[in-house]
C-alpha cells in the first residue's frame, strides 16, 4: 500500500531532481484534492439547480483527470505545473466573477500565491500574480464585470491582502530557493569529494538491530566490495555476497559494541573482525563511533575501507621468492607509495648521474677537488631526489656515497687507489637502482590497467617531502601550492624546478623555519609557513619561493664565510647586506650547525644557482631576520627569446 501510494504521487517517475519532485507530489496532491472538491462542488451546484456552476465544476474536473494522465505519462513536470496554474487562475476568475457557492469564491484567491510560486516559479509566477491582482481589480472595481455584488470596504481590503500575500510569498520562496541553491552547491562539494577520495568511506546507521548504509560514500567503495547502490542497504548480507567467508553473527555483535557507550573504542580496534578480509580484493575495514553535535551520544559508524590487495600480494610473491628481507619489503612499500611517472624520472637521471660519476672516478689516476666536486654534487642531487620520493633506502645509500666523498675531500691528496672503496659503493648504489627496476616492473604486472598517475605529480612529491620532514625534525609546518600551477611549468624547467623546491624546502626545514617553542617566543604561529608560486609577466617566467622562518642573519654569514676561509675578515668587514646574503650561493658555505643529510654540507644552494644559469635566468633574494626568506627565479619564455 506503502509503495502504491508513492508510484501514484512520483506519477512513476524514479529519476527526479529534488525540485521536480516536490513540484510532482504537490501537482499529484493538488489534482487529486481538486477532483474531490469539484466533484463534489458540481454535485453541489446541480442539487441547487445552478446548471452553468455545476457544469463549469464538471469541466474542471475533466480537466483535472486530463492532467493526472498527461504527468504520468509524460513525466513533464512544469509543462504540466504551467497548465495547472493556468487552470486554478481561470477557475479562481470564474469564482470571483459568479461569486461562487454563497459567494465564497473571492476565498479561494489566497491560496494563488502559493500555488503559482512552488508550481512554475521564478518570473513565470511573478507574472501570473501581476495578471491575477489585474484582472481582480478589473472585476471587482469595473461596474458590470462581476455578477455578485461586493462591498466596497470587502474589495479594498480583499485586494490589498491579496497583494501582500503575493508579496510575502515571494520573499519565502526567494529565500527558500536561495537556501536550497547554497545547500545543493555546499551538497555537491561533498559528493566531488567522496567522488575524489581514494579511500572507502560511508557511515553505517543502527536500524532494527540491522546496521544499513548511509547516502554519501566515496566513489571507490562499490567498487571495492563489488555491489552497486549500496545505498540503504543492509551492510553485513551486502558484504556476505562479496566476502562469503565473514561471520555474520561475529560482525553483527561486534558493530553493535560500537554504539555501547562505557566500551572503549581502542580496546573495541582489537576486535574488528574485518581487520583483513579476502575475496576478490584483498581489504581492511576499521570502524570509528560518529557522536551527535548536540546530543554527543553514538549515532552512526564511519567504515573506512583501505584496499591491502597489491602490498599483501607482493610481500607474498617476495617471500615466495626468498627475497621477504626487512629492508627490501621496506623498499617495496615506499615504490607503492611513489607517483610512477616522478619514479620513471627519477630512475632515468638518476641512473645517468650514476654512469657519469663512476666514469668520472674509475678511469682517474690523480684526483683533484674538481672532480670531487662534480661527483659530489651529482650524488647529492641524487640523495635529494630519493628523500623527497620518499626512496629512504635509495637515499641512505646515497649518504653513504656522499659521506665517502665528503671525507677524500678532507685529504691533501687523492689517488686512484683512494677510490677504490667508492667505486664499490657506487656499485651498491647501482644494484639499488636496479632492484627498483625489477621491483617497480613487478608492482605494474599486479597493477595493470588500475594504475593511476596524478595530474600534479611535483606537488605529490613536494607535499609528500614536507610530511616526511615533519616527522624527522618535528616541525609544525604547512606547505601552500594555491599559487603554483604546475601544468603552466614549461617542460624545459620541471627538472630544475624540482630541484629547486626540494633543496629549498630541506633548506627551511634544516635552518630557516623555527621549531614551534621558539616561533611562539617570537609572536609567530606555532605552524610554519612555506609558499611555491609561478606566474608569467612580460614574457618572464617567475617561480618563487618564501618561507616565514628565521630568514638569513648577516652576522652569522659573515662568521661562516670568514671561517670558512672564503674571504678574509678586511675583505668583508665592508660589504653590504645584500652582498653578504648573496654567499649562501657559495660553494662549501652553509648556515647549519652540523652536518646531516638534509644540510651541513654546504652544497645545493650554489647546484641550484649553477642550474639557473644554465637555462639563462636570474635569481633574486628578499629577506628580513627573523621574519623569513623569499626567492624568485626569473627565466625568459621561448617566445620572448624568439623575438628577441
Amino acid at each position: 500500500m506503502r509503495n502504491l501510494v508513492a508510484n501514484f504521487f512520483l506519477s512513476g517517475a524514479t529519476k527526479l531532481s529534488t525540485e521536480d519532485r516536490r513540484r510532482v507530489i504537490l501537482i499529484n496532491g493538488i489534482l487529486l484534492l481538486g477532483f474531490f472538491s469539484l466533484s463534489l462542488a458540481a454535485l453541489s451546484a446541480a442539487s441547487a439547480r445552478n446548471l452553468p456552476l455545476a457544469l463549469m465544476d464538471g469541466a474542471f474536473v475533466f480537466i483535472d483527470v486530463a492532467l493526472l494522465i498527461w504527468l504520468r505519462l509524460s513525466h513533464r513536470v512544469r509543462a504540466v505545473g504551467i497548465a495547472l496554474t493556468l487552470l486554478i487562475l481561470l477557475l479562481f476568475l470564474f469564482l470571483l466573477v459568479t461569486g461562487g457557492d454563497k459567494n465564497t469564491g473571492p476565498l479561494w484567491f489566497y491560496l494563488f500565491p502559493l500555488f503559482s510560486f512552488f508550481l512554475v516559479g521564478g518570473r513565470s509566477a511573478i507574472a501570473l500574480n501581476i495578471f491575477l491582482l489585474a484582472a481582480t481589480a478589473v472585476v471587482l472595481f469595473v461596474p458590470g464585470a462581476a455578477r455578485t455584488q461586493y462591498d466596497g470596504a470587502f474589495k479594498g481590503r480583499f485586494l490589498g491582502s491579496l497583494f501582500v500575500l503575493s508579496g510575502i510569498t515571494y520573499i519565502f520562496e526567494y529565500s527558500r530557493k536561495d537556501a536550497e541553491t547554497k545547500m545543493l552547491a555546499a551538497q555537491k562539494e561533498t559528493d566531488d569529494i567522496f567522488h575524489a577520495i581514494r579511500e572507502g568511506l560511508f557511515l553505517l546507521t543502527e536500524r532494527g538491530g540491522g546496521f544499513f548504509i548511509g547516502s554519501k560514500f566515496s566513489g571507490v567503495v562499490e567498487k571495492m566490495i563489488a555491489a552497486d547502490h549500496i545505498a540503504g542497504k543492509e551492510f553485513i548480507p551486502l558484504l556476505k555476497e562479496s566476502f562469503p567467508n565473514i561471520n555474520e553473527d561475529g560482525l553483527a555483535q561486534y558493530l553493535a559494541l560500537l554504539y555501547k557507550e562505557d566500551l572503549d573504542e581502542a580496546m573495541l580496534a582489537d576486535l574488528n573482525p574485518l581487520k583483513t578480509v579476502e575475496g576478490e580484493r584483498i581489504l581492511s575495514f576499521s570502524f570509528y563511533r560518529v557522536a551527535g553535535m548536540k546530543s554527543g551520544k553514538i549515532e552512526s559508524v564511519m567504515c573506512s575501507i583501505e584496499n591491502k590487495t597489491e602490498e599483501v600480494t607482493l610481500q607474498r610473491e617476495l617471500a615466495a621468492r626468498g627475497e621477504s628481507d626487512a629492508k627490501q619489503t621496506a623498499l617495496l612499500l615506499q615504490i607503492l607509495h611513489t607517483n610512477p611517472k616522478l619514479l620513471d624520472d627519477f630512475l632515468e637521471t638518476a641512473g645517468a648521474y650514476e654512469k657519469e660519476i663512476h666514469s668520472l672516478l674509475s678511469g682517474a689516476t690523480d684526483v683533484d677537488s674538481e672532480l670531487l666536486d662534480r661527483a659530489f654534487r651529482k650524488v647529492h642531487t641524487i640523495k635529494g631526489d630519493a628523500r623527497a620520493l620518499g626512496l629512504d633506502a635509495v637515499g641512505e645509500r646515497a649518504h653513504v656515497v656522499e659521506e665517502k666523498i665528503a671525507e677524500l675531500k678532507t685529504r691533501p691528496s687523492v689517488t686512484g687507489a683512494d677510490l677504490l672503496p667508492l667505486v664499490v659503493d657506487l656499485g651498491a648504489l647501482r644494484q639499488i637502482f636496479e632492484t627498483v627496476h625489477e621491483l617497480t616492473s613487478l608492482i605494474r604486472a599486479h597493477r595493470g590497467k588500475e594504475n593511476s598517475v596524478s595530474e600534479t605529480p611535483l606537488k605529490d612529491t613536494l607535499y609528500n617531502l614536507v610530511r616526511r620532514l615533519k616527522l624527522t625534525s618535528g616541525k609544525e609546518v604547512q606547505l601552500d601550492t594555491a599559487l603554483f600551477d604546475e601544468s603552466r611549468l614549461p617542460l624545459r624547467m620541471t627538472r630544475l624546478a624540482q630541484e629547486i623546491f626540494i633543496q629549498m624546502i630541506r633548506n627551511s626545514f634544516a635552518h630557516g623555519i623555527e621549531d614551534t617553542t621558539e616561533r611562539l617566543r617570537a609572536g609567530k604561529k606555532a605552524t610554519g609557513l612555506i609558499s611555491l608560486g609561478l606566474k608569467e609577466t612580460d614574457g618572464v617566467l617567475k617561480l618563487s619561493y618564501s618561507d616565514d622562518g628565521a630568514g638569513l642573519d648577516a652576522a652569522k654569514l659573515r662568521a661562516k664565510a670568514v671561517a670558512e676561509g672564503i674571504v678574509t675578515a678586511e675583505e668583508i668587514a665592508g660589504w653590504q647586506d645584500n652582498r653578504v646574503y648573496a654567499l649562501i650561493f657559495r660553494k662549501g658555505l652553509s648556515t647549519a650547525e652540523s652536518v646531516g643529510q638534509d644540510a651541513g654540507r654546504g652544497v645545493g644552494m650554489d647546484i641550484i644557482q649553477e642550474n639557473v644559469r644554465q637555462l639563462k635566468g636570474r635569481t633574486k633574494l628578499r629577506t628580513k631576520p627573523g621574519k623569513g626568506i623569499e626567492f624568485v627565479f626569473e627565466f625568459e619564455t621561448e617566445n620572448r627569446q624568439d623575438k628577441a
